[in-house]
């Protein structure tokens, strides 16, 4: 079965409510044995923690039913688990990578990857031959893992990294489209 997943994360943002920016990691996922949830979960929980820095701390993950909307497994863990990567100095979250990718089928995702992004990641406006070789990496690292797909439920085996950065639109709570689906709590 296909299910959408939503992994959330935060990082210091001195502007946040708490001290704090949260943002959800989407992804679909294939799964038929509800009984490992648990080891799904781990497995995600792992991934993320290779694609982020020690900056950002790992709150959870809900998996969905795209049918009907509704939660088929929760797993908290209260932000203890924080990224494996370097932390950055002088760290921007406004800035993140749009990775392009494709399922075996041909079908398209993409992802607009946030993490802490380091004054040596860009230059002129473009990404630095460093910082696009680490986005290159956390997205190579993700597919690697063979468990995420697109829409269609294809296994995502091909990316790239677009040649520009993307500025992060703060939302602070409203909603990207209509759509029932993200709407439930």
């Amino acid at each position: 079965m296909l299910v959408a997943a939503r992994f959330v994360v935060r990082a210091e943002w001195p502007e946040g409510h708490d001290g704090y920016y949260y943002w959800e990691h989407c992804h679909w996922l294939e799964t038929t044995d509800f009984s490992s949830n648990i080891q799904l979960y781990l497995a995600v929980l792992a991934d993320m923690r290779l694609i982020h820095t020690t900056q950002v701390g790992m709150g959870g993950l809900s998996l969905y039913d795209p049918s009907d909307s509704s939660l088929i497994y929760r797993q908290n863990n209260g932000f203890f688990n924080v990224g494996a990567q370097s932390a950055q100095p002088n760290p921007n979250l406004l800035i993140c990578a749009r990775w392009r990718m494709w399922g075996a089928d041909g079908s398209y995702s993409y992802h607009l990857h946030r993490t802490p992004i380091g004054e040596d990641d860009l230059e002129h406006g473009q990404w630095s031959s460093a910082g696009l070789t680490r986005q290159q990496t956390r997205m190579n690292t993700y597919i690697g893992q063979g468990i995420y797909r697109t829409k269609t439920g294809s296994l995502i085996d091909t990316g790239e990294i677009a040649g520009e950065p993307v500025m992060w639109q703060l939302r602070h709570g409203t909603r990207r489209r209509a759509s029932t689906f993200w709407l439930v709590p």
